[in-house]
């Protein structure tokens, strides 16, 4: 894992929170999912609670990996000099 994703255990809720469009994106697809794997499988409790946190942790990692590429493409754009950015990103000083 590369140093600049690495987080604090403390705040693995708020990276959901964060990146709320993505994760909800993600959950709109797996609740698809979901609801076709228990229509086509038992839907005994164990599915369910199996389904349920397979959706939690998929989630949970879309945050992360959204705010990981996030900032890697902010420390990125911060190296590029101003000079190689389109004239669209840059600041009206330059």
């Amino acid at each position: 894992m590369r140093r600049g994703c690495r987080q604090p255990s403390g705040n693995r809720w708020s990276k959901c929170g964060q990146q709320s469009l993505e994760v909800f994106s993600v959950g709109i697809y797996l609740s698809f999912i979901g609801y076709f794997v228990l229509e086509t499988t038992s839907n005994g409790i164990v599915v369910q609670l199996l389904i349920g946190a397979a959706g939690i942790s998929v989630m949970t990692a879309v945050g992360y990996y959204r705010s990981c590429s996030k900032r890697i493409e902010k420390l990125a754009h911060d190296a590029m000099p101003v000079s190689l950015l389109p004239k669209t990103l840059r600041h009206p000083a330059n």
